[in-house]
């Protein structure tokens, strides 16, 4: 790119998340435990009819981790995952919702789970997201 708008942002890294490799900053919180589910939502909604942050806004700036520890009934389980069709799970006590702007997950021990990103498999290994304000623009029709 040479010139215009952006060019001040050429050979800047996108974001100031450390490389995976790296440890997390000192400031960081961690929890460490066997997770059965961990669900990061920057939107209310991960389906048409799943509501993962009910509290979410959009442009807030916060990521909804919803973290569901081990040991649980599948029972618990799927009435967590019934929950979520009105956004109540979050009040359940087995759900631990909290706020962040970044997150890092590291899978431990020899166990192989799952990891999706927006519905997709990814290879299972640490991943890290983080809040980017104003990274995008939303424009909708105006309301009649």
């Amino acid at each position: 790119m040479t010139g215009g708008e952006g060019a001040a942002d050429v050979g800047r890294p996108w974001t100031d998340l450390p490389a995976l490799g790296c440890a997390v900053p000192a400031d960081w919180v961690t929890v460490e435990a066997d997770f059965v589910l961990v669900i990061a939502a920057y939107l209310s909604h991960i389906a048409k009819d799943v509501v993962a942050a009910p509290g979410s806004r959009l442009g807030d700036g916060v990521i909804h981790l919803t973290l569901i520890r081990a040991p649980i009934s599948r029972a618990r389980l799927v009435r967590l995952y019934a929950a979520m069709q009105d956004g109540s799970a979050v009040e359940d006590p087995s759900a631990e919702v909290i706020r962040v702007t970044a997150f890092r997950l590291e899978p431990t021990g020899r166990r192989r789970g799952v990891l999706m990103v927006d519905g997709e498999p990814v290879d299972y290994g640490p991943i890290q997201g983080q809040v980017m304000p104003s990274m995008a623009r939303v424009m909708t029709l105006a309301q009649q």
